[in-house]
């Protein structure tokens, strides 16, 4: 009679579940096996976290039992699976814990200033273009997929309801992102389990009455884009890549504030902001989409050689710097001169500078870090507008 009970016993305690999120994390047998261990304290049992890259249920998630964040995306395995703690259902909104995910939600101001009435809302011609550029993006996923999922909340419905007009009676933000006036409609409006998971982009006509095309902490989960009368679909989607890239970690020149570099291929650059990167190597813009790879040539402004242009001797592309019809071997030549601040931002007028690779340096888990209230971190004003602006 004791052997049975102690039997029944050892039954019970082999059986027993571990539970989370209502998952019952078994082995195939049916036993627990390694259930009671998360060595990376994901709220994934290294018994389901299989490291093989293949996703195929919350009982076999291909993730890294040692990496609470196999895909480098912020958000935790476990959230990308489970759901957050707090409610917010991830994988039910897109995201997945073996490819790289972004969420961001938008409010925005309907106004007539300057112009006839209309909204700042994003179009869907807006959302699907910085979407389509996010998934072309050069990232190699622990899937083996490549890009990053951008899952935006723009007021669609459904679980995306977040999104939403705001009243304001001159559709501008004081200060900006670090402003009382920013805080209020985010406190008011961005739902609190949201926090450290989702970038909040505010889309009003302008920001301190200033003409300004957007401002954004850096790093951080916080941005503004302004466009006025100028939110065309090309000017929104670039500026909310240019925005959420300063959210990255990103400056104007990649690694530095040193603006307009001919050599620094992307959407953070002021000169690739509205016309799009340059995609044969003539300097300028042609409309694609992105961030920089980091493979053009570096340049010395006292020393140009045309020849080689911005991409190198072998692209056999020059570029004519000074304009006199000659490609020659040695020219001096302030190849960024547009950028007003480059004594300091720059070194001096005659300076050499690099490309910078932004995707092998984009700060994904900033989000994850950010400050709600206190607004520590840097902020960014982006003082470029469109030609049609200026």
């Amino acid at each position: 009679m004791s052997s049975i009970r102690w039997w029944c016993a050892c039954l019970i305690l082999v059986s027993a579940p571990v539970h989370a999120q209502g998952i019952d994390f078994l082995d195939g047998d049916g036993f627990e096996n390694g259930c009671s261990v998360d060595t990376d304290n994901d709220r994934l049992p290294d018994c389901v976290e299989t490291g093989t890259g293949v996703y195929l249920s919350p009982m076999r998630t291909g993730t890294s039992p040692g990496n609470r964040d196999t895909d480098n995306d912020g958000l935790s395995d476990g959230d990308e699976v489970l759901g957050s703690v707090a409610g917010l259902n991830l994988p039910a909104m897109g995201a997945k814990a073996l490819r790289r995910t972004v969420f961001a939600e938008y409010d925005w101001f309907d106004d007539a200033r300057g112009c006839a009435a209309h909204s700042h809302r994003p179009t869907l011609a807006i959302v699907n273009r910085a979407r389509d550029a996010f998934a072309a993006m050069p990232l190699t996923n622990p899937d083996g997929s490549t890009g990053i999922d951008f899952i935006q909340d723009y007021g669609q419905g459904g679980l995306f309801s977040g999104g939403s007009v705001l009243a304001d009676v001159d559709a501008d933000i004081a200060i900006g992102v670090n402003g009382a006036e920013f805080a209020a409609f985010k406190l008011a409006n961005f739902a609190a389990n949201r926090f450290r998971y989702f970038h909040y982009v505010l889309m009003p006509h302008s920001y301190a009455m200033g003409n300004s095309s957007g401002q954004a902490e850096l790093p951080g989960d916080d941005s503004i884009v302004s466009l006025g009368c100028s939110a065309s679909t090309t000017n929104v989607s670039n500026t909310i890549l240019h925005e959420i890239g300063h959210n990255f970690l990103l400056r104007h020149g990649g690694n530095t504030n040193c603006n307009y570099k001919p050599n620094y291929n992307s959407v953070m650059n002021y000169r690739y902001q509205f016309p799009g990167r340059d995609t044969n190597c003539t300097v300028p813009g042609d409309g694609s989409l992105g961030y920089s790879v980091g493979t053009r040539i570096p340049l010395n402004e006292g020393a140009l050689n045309e020849q080689a242009g911005i991409c190198g001797i072998a692209t056999g592309v020059g570029v004519d710097w000074n304009s006199n019809g000659i490609l020659e071997t040695s020219v001096s030549f302030d190849a960024n001169v547009s950028d007003s601040a480059q004594l300091t931002s720059c070194g001096g007028t005659i300076t050499a500078y690099n490309d910078f690779d932004d995707y092998a340096n984009l700060n994904l888990a900033a989000v994850g870090t950010a400050n709600d209230r206190g607004h520590t971190h840097e902020v960014i004003d982006c003082t470029n507008t469109p030609p049609e602006a200026q």
